[in-house]
């Protein structure tokens, strides 16, 4: 019995995979996560831990309580790719993908079934490597804002031997 359910789980990711649909949750779901942990670290307090004293002392002061509050992004969201250009031929296996947005934002690029999320710097630049497939690739960033605001770039590289 088990082995029939894990392999109608199997066939289940398997048929989600070929229709597209695992990489359209998995862009839909990352900016969620990332909001879910952000807003989850609200309200979090380092735990003080007393020391164990031989002799009678004073009572020790309390630690300071850590608050980690979320900062709201300022300005309307953007999403500008400077870095490769839209159908580009390349004859190299792998290409970096550079922008900007706005700082706070989360940028995810999504090529090949597969997701890449890139460190996104004070300024809001980021820049990452993601290999190619031979052929034709089509590129997906997406920026999402602290309010769960999206911008999307398409791009199309051509990647030949």
């Amino acid at each position: 019995m088990v082995n029939r359910d894990a392999q109608y789980a199997h066939q289940g990711i398997i048929g989600l995979r070929k229709g597209g649909e695992l990489k359209k949750l998995a862009i839909a779901i990352i900016p969620l996560l990332v909001l879910a942990l952000v807003f989850g670290a609200i309200g979090c307090k380092k735990a003080a831990t007393p020391s164990p004293s031989p002799s009678p002392s004073p009572s020790p002061s309390p630690s300071p309580t850590l608050t980690l509050t979320p900062t709201p992004t300022t300005g309307a969201l953007f999403l500008s790719v400077t870095q490769p250009q839209d159908q580009s031929v390349v004859n190299t296996a792998s290409i970096t993908i550079s922008g900007r947005t706005i700082h706070g934002a989360v940028v995810s690029v999504s090529l090949n079934d597969s997701i890449y999320i890139p460190s996104v710097d004070n300024n809001g630049y980021f820049t990452i490597s993601v290999p190619l497939d031979e052929g034709p690739n089509l590129i997906e960033v997406i920026a999402s804002d602290y309010y769960g605001n999206q911008k999307s770039v398409n791009i199309s590289i051509i990647y030949t031997t």
